[in-house]
């Protein structure tokens, strides 16, 4: 997993660890800063969510264009609900996405310090 920055890898080099502890320490930082990163987006949206607004990328992706040409009148109400409802079914679905991407790094995160716990102790006894 590639790190966001590097900080983690400067104070990691400072630790006498093995190649594989090295690692798999790496490892477990990269998957610790996705999911703050995941759990961040997450927050955000849920945010809108209970504000009952929607963030600029969801608002670009359904938006009606030349309304004013198409609908000269004014966009009936069906529209306005039809997009609002779109809208919603977006923010739902990457809330979705995000709550399985959190799930998949806690995960991988768990597998990760077992290991480490397995490596360090095979190093300790040896």
């Amino acid at each position: 997993m590639r790190l966001i920055t590097n900080h983690p890898i400067i104070s990691l080099n400072d630790i006498n660890l093995s190649r594989e502890q090295f690692g798999l320490s790496k490892a477990l930082c990269g998957h610790g800063e996705r999911l703050k990163l995941y759990e961040q987006r997450l927050l955000f949206l849920k945010r809108c969510k209970s504000y009952n607004i929607f963030p600029m990328f969801i608002l670009n992706n359904s938006s009606l264009y030349n309304e004013d040409i198409l609908f000269p009148r004014g966009v009936p109400r069906f529209i306005e609900n039809s997009i609002k409802m779109a809208r919603t079914t977006s923010l739902n679905q990457h809330n979705r996405k995000l709550y399985l991407d959190i799930a998949h790094h806690k995960s991988e995160i768990v597998k990760i310090k077992q290991q480490l716990r397995n490596c360090t102790s095979t190093h300790q006894y040896t």
